[in-house]
Order: C-alpha cells, then structure tokens, then sequence
C-alpha cells in the first residue's frame, strides 16, 4: 500500500461515476496503471471495468496480485483534478 492519499474535499468524483453497493469486488493487476475490475451481484449481474487506480477507503494502494472484496461498496470514475479512472472500494 502506499502513502498518497486522496482528499474527498477536493478530489471529488465527477458525475459519470458510477456506484456499486453490496456487491462481490475481483480486482487484477494487469500492468502499471491497469486494472481489470470484475464486479458481482448477488442475483447474478456482473459488470467489468478498467481503470488506472485503485484507492481502498481514501488511500490509493498498487497491487502486485489480485486483491477481492465480498459485501463492499464501489465507486468507479474519474476525480475532478486528477488523469485516469480510479476504482474506490469501500470495504
């Protein structure tokens, strides 16, 4: 994990966010500043994403493995004064 931290003051998400809640969390490194992000539903749904960060709760954290959630909360978009899609997990 890393140090940097995001400021939810300032690093807000921009309206093409999208939200996930209770759901089942697969992330993938698949090289620097890739991310494959598989998510579950309980009734079946799934959604992918691809993003450049990953933050746990408001640190962004660089993974070497992949990493699951079960029963977190998602947020995937872009902050406002920051490049790249970040993926949020609310564990």
């Amino acid at each position: 994990m890393s140090d940097m931290r995001l400021d939810l003051q300032t690093d807000t998400l921009d309206e093409g966010t999208v939200t996930y809640e209770d759901v089942r969390i697969v992330i993938i490194p698949e090289g620097p500043f890739h991310h494959k992000v598989l998510v579950s539903h309980a009734d079946g749904d799934r959604a992918d994403h691809a993003v450049e960060h990953v933050a746990i709760n408001t640190t962004l954290v660089h993974l070497n493995s992949p990493i699951w959630f079960i029963g977190a909360d998602l947020d995937v978009g872009v902050p406002i004064r920051q490049v790249g899609e970040t993926a949020w997990v609310w564990p």
